[in-house]
């Protein structure tokens, strides 16, 4: 949901299960995220998408495990979806990507200004999180 790359999007999990296994062989994958990365960091709610069934399995296990999340919690996000819809949805979603992606160039641009010469790293291109160093000085 937080994308934000120069690249083309990466294929979903599930166009990748279409192509390898064929439309008959669908079913496996499954897509959690959490609003906490999306809508608000207070807002510990996430959410599944994938097969019916293996869904309701889900349902099940953590209905007994979790009990619930803050009502309050739970009706705030009943009423943005409500308010949203599927399209307003994406649309914040994009809106908070660019947000993201803004503060990831600017922390990108700092750490290569005081660590190029003693690490290494690869930016990302999706998430909430920035820049994950791959080498450092011993």
């Amino acid at each position: 949901m937080l994308y934000y790359g120069d690249e083309p999007r990466p294929r979903s999990y599930w166009a990748l299960e279409q192509e390898v296994l064929g439309a008959s062989e669908m079913g496996r994958v499954i897509r959690t995220d959490s609003w906490s990365k999306i809508v608000s960091s207070g807002m510990r709610i996430g959410f599944a998408q994938g097969p019916k069934p293996i869904l309701d399995v889900i349902e099940c296990f953590t209905g007994n495990t979790n009990l619930q999340p803050s009502s309050l919690t739970q009706a705030i996000a009943l009423k943005l979806v409500d308010r949203w819809g599927v399209d307003g949805f994406v649309d914040h979603a994009r809106r908070v990507a660019a947000f993201y992606k803004a503060k990831c160039a600017e922390f990108d641009r700092i750490a290569r200004k005081h660590l190029g010469d003693v690490a290494d790293w690869t930016t990302p291109q999706a998430g909430m999180l920035c820049v994950t160093l791959s080498t450092l000085p011993r």
